[in-house]
């Protein structure tokens, strides 16, 4: 409160004690000082009076505040520091000491380092360098240990202050991020998962382009040839594709892909239906009625031709080794090289 207004205040207060007194008589004039001077008297013990009431009045203000603050300082969802320089503890709130396991009492001129996970000190000792460099608010995140020897995370945000004797202080709040954290790693490992995803589907689509290739390879071979039969050509094709590409697509399409992704192999399988209407033939048979040869071996075969291991085959047709090591024995049988010594390889890739 300024000079000015607390001079009319005290006019106000007058006038308001005048308004409460009889204007004297007309006596004698020498009672009139002495009754002037008691009304002077009155006059100032009304205003005494009055200021006194607003005394009492603003010291109650004042005790509401003081309580409204402890509530806010002490009840509030995060923990309070008030630091020296150096870094030791000279206040703290109730938030605080609950995150933390220890009593205010305890943690009063304690270095706050010794609640920072001995990993992150470094990082502390950064940021409180950086604090008193710029005197700017500083920023960072934290694991804190518990006075159990347990963890959190903990964002610390600090600013530099003076305090009533001029000295350097920091004031610090801090809040448990631990949730956020956990979030961040369960994002994280998801992103992961779906970048694998979609490396593995690429690489099974270059398989699928792989394939198709040679089947065009083949279809040229098998054009050039001479004496060929057109229609065993066409059949040739379209069980070709059917016993060795199809379901390679087919798989795909089963997979959690992308969307432009899901484009690509419907285009692929698109252009491969075309292809097949062209030079391929409806009525043809498979090569498994022909050869004898499952669904299954049939692919297991494709793959023999492309080149594959028996581990590789595994990976991509997602079964085991040994199942794909008893495929590998019936197709042997099936085409007659059983107890040949005969490449299955070769035999597959001349058969071409």
């Amino acid at each position: 409160m300024n000079t000015s207004l607390y001079q009319e205040k005290l006019q106000k207060m007058r006038d308001v004690a005048e308004s409460h007194l009889v204007q004297p008589s007309v006596v004698e004039p020498i009672l009139q000082t002495v009754e002037e001077l008691f009304y002077e008297l009155q006059v100032h013990q009304i205003e005494l009076e009055m200021q006194n009431e607003e005394l009492l009045r603003l010291q109650r203000d004042l005790d509401r505040e003081r309580a409204r603050y402890f509530d806010l300082y002490e009840f509030a969802p995060v923990g309070y520091f008030t630091l020296t320089k150096e870094g030791l503890i000279l206040q703290t709130n109730l938030v605080a000491s609950n995150m933390l396991g220890v009593t205010r009492n305890e943690m009063i001129n304690q270095p706050i380092i010794r609640f920072v996970s001995s990993e992150y000190q470094d990082i502390y000792y950064l940021h409180l360098k950086q604090l008193i460099k710029t005197g700017g608010s500083q920023s960072c995140d934290l694991k804190m240990m518990k006075n159990d020897g347990s963890q959190f995370w903990g964002h610390l945000a600090a600013n530099a202050d003076l305090d009533d004797e001029r000295n350097c202080i920091f004031r610090i709040v801090m809040s448990d991020i631990t949730a956020q954290k956990v979030a961040e790693k369960v994002l994280q490992e998801a992103l992961q998962h779906l970048e694998n995803t979609v490396a593995t589907t690429e690489e099974e689509m270059g398989s699928i382009k792989k394939e198709m290739s040679e089947v065009e390879s083949a279809l040229n071979v098998l054009v050039k040839r001479k004496g060929v039969d057109m229609t065993a050509t066409q059949s040739a094709l379209t069980e070709g594709v059917a016993a060795t590409v199809q379901p390679f697509i087919e798989k795909l399409k089963r997979e959690n892909i992308r969307q432009n992704q899901a484009n690509f192999i419907a285009a692929l399988e698109i252009n491969l239906k075309h292809l097949v209407g062209i030079y391929g033939s409806t009525n043809s048979s498979t090569i498994g009625s022909t050869s004898g040869l499952t669904p299954t071996e049939i692919q297991v075969a494709s793959l023999i031709r492309n080149g594959l291991s028996t581990k590789e085959i595994a990976i991509t047709l997602n079964i085991s080794a040994d199942t794909v090591s008893t495929h590998r024995k019936h197709i042997r049988k099936k085409l007659g090289l059983d107890g040949k010594q005969v490449n299955l390889f070769s035999h597959l890739l001349a058969a071409i």
